[in-house]
């Protein structure tokens, strides 16, 4: 490991770690389904129309 990155792995330890972003890893909950569906909604609706519309 280089001088740089033990300096950085010091620091972040000093700083109390990567604390809540490692420590509980968390599944998608309602609101990121429904994000993901509008998403795929949208981007469906966009591909039909540039296929069906723009296309004919």
């Amino acid at each position: 490991m280089s001088r740089a990155g033990r300096r950085m792995g010091d620091a972040i330890t000093a700083r109390g770690g990567t604390g809540q972003l490692s420590a509980h890893p968390g599944r998608p909950k309602l609101a990121d389904w429904v994000t993901l569906a509008i998403t795929a909604m949208a981007s469906g609706t966009a591909v039909a129309i540039e296929s069906l519309i723009l296309h004919s």
